[in-house]
């Protein structure tokens, strides 16, 4: 039996034989002896289930013989959250919020430390419409259980600290932070976590792996309106609930595509948006030594999921890089291999497409495309590139500097765009000058014109790879350097990535950062103001 499985079963057995006020021995009496006697009782002992796939939720479902109100608080960690179970309420009782008072509550505990004894204060309290309820002493007990085992990579906390260096004393903004992570030289495990800003790491899944690749990450993660999770990896796009129990999903073939890689959307009306890539034999006369090679581009694909298990995707519109930019243009990245995974040839990779964003107010598609230094914007209706953003585009560069093999653009309430630009591949500097950031622009595409209006300066800093940039909920930025290279040993670079809060005004000073293990990547960060399971008004990204 694994180390961790026997130590769980051990913690369960001194619970049952230490912990006797979970049996209910008391509850005929009331907290004073001379208080009215307690019309409040449990009908049964309350029902506990937990699940080895996601130890940090727990379900518990109390029954009493009169409508009753429950309060469940975890005194020693107040950043459990104790919410009503809608997966489980029976129609004939109906959904209800924790503190509705009805003669059965079905809760579920998120945020749960694994592998620990856990005791959760109850407080219950009649709510009947009898005259003397007022009177009726409440019932108050301690429910207590173990968590199971952790999933592979999981940690507990993270360290965290203010700009002062000093760790912080309350949330800087009260959003969690998402993030996706994987070794950078181990494989097994793909993992995505979700912290508080204290570090504490209130979710956790992860997903088994032989490699580490774009194809293979955890990429697009989304917090869907129901709660359930989006991504796509392994070339498959799945949802699933914070169980970790996939609810649905489709492969890349299904979708006419080779390979899924790095981002998927949700659109308005509820289809999905993936980035794929095909494969074509192209000639290069201009190259050196000219000929043929086999190319990898990028098709963006949407499409519906499958109403029902066995039936296909519903595939709505796509858009392919090969029918819309110049084959010819030819940048740094080029050579970087992509196997074909039907003939086994490595391909050169002419678009590496990283991210994709949709734009409500005129429907149109934003596409990064590292290995062009272009950000497209799109239209949806038509397929055709509206404007090109980058070196060598469609603009005019007013002020400040064009960002290089960049990630992560996001539109700004004013029409500015966010992105991370990883200052990479950079033809204009020499590679030990080259400096990654998270840059503002401003754009007219009237004129044509774009200005630097705003850029970090938290020291010189390069992420050669990925990286992201997202505005907070009270209006600072979170902002992710994937791949920041701390040293050599064993002549291996030793690589930390740096999640860390800004204020824009002071684009110099961290007001929070989070201290990642070493060698351990970070894909992509995103602020959500919600955990895993929990509904909201719009999918929190």
């Amino acid at each position: 039996m694994p180390r961790l499985q026997r130590s769980w079963r051990r913690a369960a057995l001194a619970l049952a034989l230490t912990l006797p006020s979970a049996c209910g021995d008391d509850e005929g009496e009331t907290s004073d002896s001379d208080g009215p006697a307690r019309a409040v009782e449990l009908l049964a002992e309350p029902k506990i289930t937990v699940y080895p796939e996601q130890p940090m939720v727990v379900d518990i479902e109390l029954e009493f013989p009169r409508p009753t109100h429950v309060t469940l608080v975890h005194g020693a960690d107040p950043g459990v959250r104790v919410v009503p179970n809608p997966d489980v309420q029976s129609e004939a009782h109906g959904e209800t919020s924790v503190d509705e008072a009805t003669t059965r509550h079905q809760l579920r505990v998120r945020g749960l430390r694994p592998e620990q004894l856990h005791r959760l204060e109850l407080t219950a309290r009649l709510d009947d419409g009898t005259p003397d309820v007022n009177d009726t002493a409440p019932l108050v007990r301690d429910i207590d259980f173990a968590t199971p085992p952790a999933l592979p990579d999981f940690q507990a906390i993270y360290e965290v600290t203010s700009g002062s260096g000093e760790a912080p004393a309350g949330a800087i903004d009260p959003s969690y932070r998402a993030f996706t992570m994987v070794g950078v030289y181990t494989t097994g495990y793909h993992s995505a976590t979700v912290i508080d800003p204290k570090g504490v790491t209130r979710w956790h899944a992860a997903l088994p792996n032989d490699a580490t690749s774009p194809t293979t990450i955890y990429a697009g993660l989304a917090l869907r309106d129901d709660g359930t999770v989006l991504f796509t990896q392994e070339n498959r796009v799945s949802i699933i609930d914070e169980l970790t129990r996939e609810r649905v999903g489709v492969d890349a073939e299904e979708l006419g595509v080779a390979l899924l890689h790095h981002d998927v959307i949700e659109l308005p009306g509820g289809s999905l948006l993936a980035i794929g890539t095909t494969f074509r034999e192209l000639d290069y006369p201009a190259l050196d030594p000219p000929g043929t090679r086999l190319v990898a581009g990028d098709r963006l694909v949407e499409f519906r999921m499958p109403e029902a298990p066995g039936l296909p995707p519903e595939l709505l519109w796509s858009w392919d890089a090969f029918d819309h930019l110049d084959t010819q243009r030819v940048r740094e990245g080029f050579d970087e291999p992509i196997p074909d995974p039907l003939s086994g040839e490595h391909a050169h990779d002419w678009t590496h497409a990283n991210a994709v964003v949709h734009d409500p107010r005129d429907d149109s598609l934003l596409l990064s495309l590292r290995h062009q230094d272009w950000i497209l914007k799109i239209d949806r209706a038509s397929g055709e590139i509206v404007w090109r953003l980058g070196i060598g585009g469609d603009f005019t560069l007013e002020e400040g500097a064009w960002f290089f093999h960049q990630h992560s653009p996001q539109w700004q309430a004013d029409g500015s765009l966010l992105l991370y630009d990883n200052g990479n591949a950079n033809p204009f500097l020499d590679d030990a000058l080259e400096r990654s950031r998270a840059v503002l622009y401003s754009l007219d595409a009237e004129s044509g014109t774009a200005r630097v209006t705003w850029s970090d300066e938290l020291g010189p800093r390069l992420s050669v790879i990925a990286g992201d940039a997202d505005r907070l909920p009270g209006g600072n930025l979170m902002i992710l350097d994937s791949f920041i290279v701390e040293g050599l040993e064993d002549g291996l670079p030793q690589v930390r990535s740096w999640l860390r809060e800004l204020d824009p005004a002071r684009p110099d000073t961290a007001l929070w950062s989070a201290r990642l293990p070493l060698n351990m990547f970070l894909y992509r960060a995103l602020p959500w103001a919600r955990l895993p399971g929990e509904r909201g008004d719009a999918p929190s990204r």
